[in-house]
């Protein structure tokens, strides 16, 4: 016999919003209010200097993919372009 494994949120799921939220706190706790906020589907990222908010963005983005799916970003030297890998 076989088990059915569903990857999505139902509909009828009232946790929803609380599940998403204590995962994304789970995953950027080192950030939260440092650098980040999030609440209920929104992650805002906030910093002083562009360059400051250009490295974090970076993180954000480099931890999501880390903890989530096992990828890296790299920015490539030459054309500064976000690659996955």
């Amino acid at each position: 016999m076989g088990y059915y494994c569903s990857i999505i949120m139902h509909q009828s799921n009232q946790n929803a919003p609380a599940t998403m939220v204590g995962a994304m706190y789970e995953i950027f706790q080192d950030m939260i209010f440092k650098a980040l906020v999030i609440y209920i589907k929104y992650s805002i990222i906030f910093s002083d200097l562009y360059n400051k908010h250009v490295a974090t963005l970076y993180k954000v983005l480099n931890d999501f993919y880390v903890k989530c799916f096992g990828l890296r970003l790299a920015i490539a030297s030459s054309s500064q372009n976000v690659q996955i890998f």
